[in-house]
Formats: C-alpha cells, structure tokens, sequence
C-alpha cells in the first residue's frame, strides 16, 4: 500500500494496484488482487466490475482513495502542507516524496482499463457521496440518455470533447455515485460502450 505521494504538485494518495506501462498480460489475477482490497475498504461494495470488456482492453489499474482524508480536508491540507515543506527543504532537488498514512476505510475506487494500443483508456469512478447531494453533470448539446439497467437508472452522455461514451448511476442503497467514461478517439460504439455497462450492473 502506497501512503502518499507529491507528484508535479499533486497528491496521490491510499491504495494503487496494477500493470506498469508496456506491460500486458492475459492474467487476471492483477485486476482480482484489486478488487480483493477494494471489496475489504470500500464499503458498502459498489458494483463496477465489468464482465465485459470492448475488445483489446485490459485491466490497467486501480486506486482507493481513504475516506479520512477525502471527507476531511483539514487533514488533506496538512498533509499538502507536510509534503510541499519537504520538497523545499530537498537538498538534491527531489519532487517525490512518500508519506506513510493510516486509514481503514475508502471513499472512493478508480479503476482504469487500456487498450492494446496502449493509448486509449476506460475509466470507472465510484464515489461515496457521505449524504452530499447528487449532482450529474450533463454538457451542453451533448446526447443524453436515461436508461434502466436490472433496475438501476443510468444516464447515458454522447460523444463529446472530452470523451466518446459516458454512463451515470447513483445508488442509493449504497449512496455511491459511479461513473464510467472513455477517451473521445476511442471508437467505441454507443452498444459496445452499454453492452459493457450493462455487464456490470448485471
């Protein structure tokens, strides 16, 4: 488990798992690890694991953000405060620093699939929302979509910019909000994009 890390000004923090650039493999076992720890600190467990995939993509990696530091920023502030000292008092230049941090619960997962060009990524995010209201997003003159997967109401956004294909869940049993996207030179279809989000609410 990673602790923290300063990266370009950036925070990374909690529990990152999976394949390095370049490298691939049929092997599941990566994406089973993942979920194994994502199941344990993320909690009530959100549904986002895909049973299919468009063709030629593969797990690439997930990450856990912990709810302690995602719900309180008071401590995510002391914590850029700690690690931005570090880096000014670096005697050699160095911009990367870890910090060691105890936590035991998540608020949020992110997984990434990439493809076999190794240059186009789908994304799913599933946020804890800790009774904050719900707030879906939709971009002007953009295609939208409600649609009902096994009873759950997905929004569904088209091509735009940003990406090609979008879908939007809140689940209110759980009050996880999920969303999932990919890259706007994707070419994935709208069904193939819906064929795998219906596998994951399946």
């Amino acid at each position: 488990m990673k602790g923290s890390e300063k990266v370009c000004g950036q925070i990374l923090l909690g529990f990152e798992y999976g394949y390095d650039y370049g490298i691939q493999s049929s092997d599941a076992s990566l994406s089973d690890a993942f979920f194994q720890v994502m199941n344990e600190y993320l909690k009530p467990v959100p549904k986002i694991k895909p049973a299919y995939l468009p063709n030629g993509y593969i797990f690439l990696n997930g990450s856990l953000v912990p709810k302690s530091i995602a719900v309180d920023q008071t401590e995510y502030q002391k914590l850029v405060q700690h690690l931005s000292a570090k880096s000014k008092m670096s005697a050699d230049g160095s911009v990367l620093f870890t910090e060691p941090i105890t936590w035991n619960e998540a608020n949020s997962a992110m997984i990434s699939y990439i493809d076999d060009t190794q240059l186009k990524l789908i994304t799913i995010l599933a946020t804890r929302m800790n009774g904050q209201k719900v707030d879906m997003n939709i971009p002007k003159n953009t295609e939208s979509q409600k649609i009902v997967v096994n009873k759950q109401e997905v929004i569904y956004i088209g091509p735009n910019l940003e990406f090609s294909n979008k879908a939007i869940w809140y689940d209110s049993h759980t009050d996880i909000l999920v969303s999932t996207w990919d890259d706007a030179n994707s070419g994935i279809s709208k069904e193939e994009f819906l064929k795998m989000v219906h596998s994951i609410l399946n």
